[in-house]
């Protein structure tokens, strides 16, 4: 037998030896034997335990408007929340009159862009013609609060094309409370729809 044999066997002899005297006792102990091992018993079956959990069934139109309760946004009020569920959702829109009526909102939104910057200066050459007190005191103040406002009212008119052009991502107001994304697309249908209607019955 070669040595590395023997001493393989010496070594799982002694091991042996170490794992016996560890815990032979507890494997020849009678007592440990006989002793049945505790599994803990529920009182209630589990089937019982989860049929009581579950909620209980809705029947009547009062624990249905209940149930309701839990799944309405508290960022909508119920005069909202009513108001929406109430009203009937317009018909979508053909491609050709959608097409047109953006065009149609496009050029009247251009007009609008021209004659609000027409408008004012206008106005600014009229009374500096007219009036000797205009240019000496109101015309540096009328041309700061203009550019402010013209400030706010071409963010204004960039929100109405984003919103005609169905960008609605684009639009302010989604960009600060995503919920509005539904509202704002009934919006620009309306929108979309009015147009068509004006220039229907201008003809």
């Amino acid at each position: 037998m070669s040595e590395n044999k023997k001493s393989n066997e010496n070594n799982e002899l002694e091991n042996n030896k170490v794992f016996e005297s560890t815990f032979g006792n507890l494997l020849n102990n009678d007592e440990l034997k006989n002793d049945n091992a505790v599994v803990h018993q529920p009182k209630e079956p589990l089937e019982e335990v989860l049929i009581s959990e579950e909620q209980p069934p809705v029947s009547t139109p009062e624990q249905m408007e209940q149930a309701a309760q839990n799944y309405i946004p508290e960022s909508i009020g119920d005069e909202k929340w009513e108001e929406f569920l109430s009203r009937a959702p317009l018909p979508p829109m053909s491609k050709a009159d959608e097409k047109r009526a953006i065009h149609i909102g496009f050029s009247e939104i251009a007009r609008i862009k021209q004659y609000m910057l027409h408008s004012f200066r206008h106005m600014d050459n009229e009374f500096n013609r007219l009036y000797a007190i205009y240019p000496l005191a109101l015309s540096k103040d009328f041309q700061e609060k203009y550019n402010d406002v013209h400030k706010d009212m071409v963010a204004i008119i960039e929100d109405l094309e984003n919103l005609v052009d169905g960008k609605i991502d684009s639009v302010e107001a989604v960009q600060k409370d995503f919920r509005l994304h539904q509202t704002f697309e009934e919006r620009r249908l309306s929108i979309l729809y009015g147009l068509i209607e004006y220039y229907n019955n201008k003809k």
